[in-house]
């Protein structure tokens, strides 16, 4: 169980409330097609690479709860997955993304475009993600929109007329379908990831309440 990875590796995460990352997620209703706890299983939400992400969540100020629900979404946790648009592996990173990452991160050139390498896209896309936030003001919904539609987009649709709204309100409004449903299904995911992984309940070994 990764509740017991973070327990022995004392990792000091803040993932006792998934509300700590993006408000008050039980009351948020985002989800399309909720996920029922009998169905979540370790085939529906594994936790692949856990020394990976929690090392690079660590590093980067990422909830690991909310990368899984990313990966999930993005790649099915497929790291050789390619999409038609070119991005690739286990976050689905553009190779020009990339480049511009893996200099910032100071990565050799010879390491720089083995995006496929789990170690690579991992830090990668978890250091893009925890980018976004900084620059969505640690809105992680506006992180979600962005890293799926582009910054302009999510400052379109988070932007300071929207800021007023309640949560549902700032996702109901983004005009793309495509990204308001990848918002809400990892909403969801992040939530279960929560519940069945990283709550207290689990290194307890009682199964968490829905």
């Amino acid at each position: 169980m990764v509740g017991d990875y973070v327990n022995r590796k004392n990792v000091s995460l803040k993932i006792s409330e998934l509300e700590s990352d993006i408000g008050n997620i039980h009351d948020l209703e985002l989800t399309i097609g909720k996920i029922s706890g009998e169905d979540w299983s370790e085939a529906e939400g594994p936790t692949p690479f856990p020394s990976l992400v929690f090392e690079n969540c660590l590093r980067h100020g990422m909830s690991p709860h909310l990368v899984y629900g990313m990966m999930r979404e993005e790649s099915r946790f497929d790291d050789k997955a390619v999409s038609g648009a070119g991005a690739v592996g286990l976050m689905q990173i553009m190779p020009e993304t990339g480049g511009q990452i893996a200099e910032e991160l100071g990565f050799p050139k010879g390491v720089r475009m083995n995006l496929l390498a789990p170690e690579v896209n991992l830090a990668f896309g978890i250091s893009y993600a925890s980018r976004l936030i900084e620059r969505s003001g640690a809105d992680p919904l506006m992180m979600l929109a962005a890293y799926n539609a582009g910054f302009g987009n999510a400052r379109k649709w988070f932007g300071k007329e929207n800021a007023k709204k309640s949560p549902v309100e700032q996702v109901d409004g983004i005009d793309y379908w495509e990204t308001r449903d990848y918002v809400k299904r990892i909403v969801e995911s992040a939530r279960l990831y929560h519940v069945f992984y990283f709550s207290p309940a689990v290194s307890t070994g009682e199964r968490p309440s829905q």
